[in-house]
């Protein structure tokens, strides 16, 4: 049974969200490879360490225990990654070694969390094949590569009902990416010659646009779908634009309704 005050954050990065989720008063595990990300971490959550609200867990998620090579990015730490495909076009700049666990592991230390927010630059399928009856979030969140259909079909699997794609770089749901009220505040800006905005505001909160997941659970944008309808909206919508041509990059949301 999930527990409704837990949320794990799974690819911590420099603690966007998990601030966010602290805000929220929720009780959050945050996982992170990147050791100098960790120790920015600590020196930013103390107080919250200390109670007991935030624990950091400075490991590499795998399918398997032990060490793995991190690749590091010098364009952006946030961008270090266990696969190198990920990091050969982002100023690769070495690699070191992590340890790294299985996220069953994760899961059985901790217990089933109420939201799963997973961001590991590729390696995310190795958090989502590893939920299972045995743990099922009430809300779940991945970012989508070339194995999402792979991965949308494993939720489905284990009983996931309601699904949506965010767009990461505006929050929108996919078939929201161009509202029209966001493209007439964008032509404003573009008239007055204003830079494009920093942040957006969803439920009186503000999001860091390409910097974070976003909102969370009931707080996203847009209407939960099926799951056949959101695995037929991905698949056209990759069909119709090249993956260096679809704006930004996305989040599958799913809930276990």
């Amino acid at each position: 049974m999930a527990q409704n005050s837990l949320i794990f954050d799974v690819g911590m990065y420099d603690g966007t969200d998990t601030a966010y989720y602290l805000a929220k008063g929720f009780q959050v595990i945050a996982v992170e490879a990147n050791t100098k990300l960790v120790e920015s971490a600590h020196e930013r959550f103390t107080s919250f360490i200390q109670t007991g609200r935030l624990t950091i867990e400075n490991v590499a998620i795998s399918d398997h225990e032990g060490t793995v090579e991190l690749y590091l990015s010098g364009q952006d730490l946030g961008s270090s990654s266990i696969e190198y495909d990920r990091v050969v076009n982002r100023r690769p700049n070495g690699s070191i070694k992590v340890r790294c666990v299985r996220f069953e592991n994760i899961l059985d230390r901790f217990g089933t969390p109420f939201y799963l927010k997973c961001d590991i630059e590729g390696a995310d399928r190795h958090t989502i094949l590893a939920l299972s009856e045995k743990h099922l979030p009430e809300y779940v969140s991945f970012e989508m590569g070339e194995d999402a259909i792979e991965l949308l079909d494993h939720l489905a699997a284990i009983g996931y009902r309601s699904f949506k794609i965010i767009n990461q770089v505006n929050f929108r749901e996919l078939s929201r990416i161009d509202y029209l009220p966001d493209r007439i505040r964008g032509r404003l800006r573009r008239m007055l010659h204003m830079p494009e905005a920093e942040y957006v505001t969803y439920h009186g909160v503000q999001f860091r646009r390409e910097h974070g997941a976003g909102p969370m659970a009931e707080a996203t944008d847009g209407q939960w779908k099926s799951y056949l309808s959101v695995r037929t909206q991905w698949q056209q919508f990759c069909n119709d634009y090249a993956a260096d041509n679809r704006g930004g990059w996305y989040d599958l949301h799913a809930r276990f309704k």
